[in-house]
């Protein structure tokens, strides 16, 4: 009997490392996002002719779920990520394109928020006003060549994208950039 209930508990424990492996492997990117750059790489690559060098900026982490900021080769994006219960993450997908700003409303942590994501070498750009549903939301645009901001809309926002059309631009001093802005 001893011997049985020994073997069923070895056995349970070989299990449950065996599990514990596969769930690991199947979010294999470091909380830190130490090792995110290579698995992009990989994942972007899948099919695709390379565009150029991949280069990872800021992340935004809301809930469970991660955006971080890219540009590959000339295109300007983000990559998705999801956070697994070993605190680490996968690679669940990627958005990009030529623009010189990407922008998504996204639903994560129990709310949706508006992502803007853009270059600003050139423009000196200090806030963006962004109207979804008919609602004016204000962002501050940390200084740097590039930026990655979020801000909380309303969870009635029907839009998923705001467009250049929704977006109004402004400098630090407050005077408005959006004439001026280029979005490609």
């Amino acid at each position: 009997m001893k011997r049985s209930a020994l073997a069923a508990i070895l056995t349970l424990a070989v299990l449950a490392a065996m599990v514990l492996r596969l769930y690991g492997s199947a979010y294999p990117i470091a909380p830190d996002g130490s090792n995110l750059e290579s698995y992009a790489a990989d994942y972007l690559a899948r099919g695709a002719s390379d565009p150029g060098p991949l280069k990872l900026y800021e992340s935004i982490d809301l809930g469970d779920r991660r955006w971080t900021l890219m540009e590959w080769g000339e295109d300007l994006g983000a990559l998705r990520l999801e956070k697994g219960l070993n605190g680490r993450f996968r690679l669940t997908g990627a958005s990009y394109g030529s623009a010189n700003f990407q922008e998504w409303v996204v639903e994560a942590g129990g709310g949706k928020y508006f992502l803007l994501g853009g270059r600003n070498a050139c423009f000196n750009i200090g806030q963006v006003t962004v109207t979804l549903s008919g609602r004016e939301y204000h962002m501050d645009i940390p200084e740097g060549d590039r930026f990655f901001t979020a801000v909380e809309v309303d969870s009635r926002t029907e839009e998923n994208r705001a467009g250049p059309e929704s977006l109004r631009f402004y400098d630090r001093a407050g005077n408005e950039l959006t004439e001026q802005i280029r979005w490609n």
